[in-house]
């Protein structure tokens, strides 16, 4: 009501049903009703963003999503975990890479060489475990790159500049005090999944 009366609880139920008819009737595509509240109106906008229609049924969007299920990413391509983690998860069109340190995915040692070297190797298994999620190093939105001394950090932008000439990801970019097995880089990625390269 627009006039300041308080409403009894009959009237707000009332109230409340008519508010809800219309919004159900908005969702579904009904436009008989000729003029629609200013509120009202606001409301729908934001409910009908909100609710799809699955299987004859009106579902909220919003819970549908939050209960989709991850995915596990293992492959043989890159590097098996060495505690208790997963070389990726997938959570609906989006992969989250474990962190990769420049080891050969057959010996399982570290690979020798300059920070260059380190950092392609790491790469090559990231590139890996992202491909397995049915994603890409080129569909990368965010890289995490972990060093053991920046002091390194023009040649690994040199680096990463060859490897994105174009369009690079986001990135962070951080100095540690020591990563596994004596390795001086570690870098984790978060990927698109296209709907082309879903599994």
């Amino acid at each position: 009501m627009s006039n300041g009366e308080e409403l009894t609880p009959g009237c707000r139920d009332a109230e409340t049903r008519g508010t809800n008819d219309v919004i159900a009737r908005s969702i579904e595509g009904d436009e008989s009703d000729a003029a629609i509240p200013g509120e009202a109106a606001m409301l729908i906008t934001v409910l009908s963003g909100l609710w799809t229609l699955d299987s004859g049924r009106w579902t909220l969007d919003f819970f549908r999503r939050s209960v989709m299920k991850r995915k596990i990413i293992q492959t043989k391509d890159a590097p098996a975990a060495i505690g208790p983690y997963s070389q990726g998860t997938v959570l609906g069109d989006l992969v989250f890479t474990a962190g990769q340190i420049p080891l050969d995915p057959e010996s399982g040692k570290l690979v020798e060489g300059d920070i260059t070297e380190q950092a392609g190797r790491a790469l090559g298994n990231l590139k890996a475990v992202l491909n397995e999620a049915g994603s890409g190093i080129e569909q990368v939105l965010r890289l995490d790159v972990y060093m053991t001394d920046l002091r390194r950090f023009a040649t690994v932008n040199e680096f990463f500049q060859g490897v994105f000439p174009e369009n690079p990801p986001a990135r962070v970019t951080v100095e540690v005090a020591g990563l596994p097995m004596g390795a001086e880089i570690e870098i984790a990625a978060i990927g698109a999944i296209s709907n082309k390269s879903r599994r």
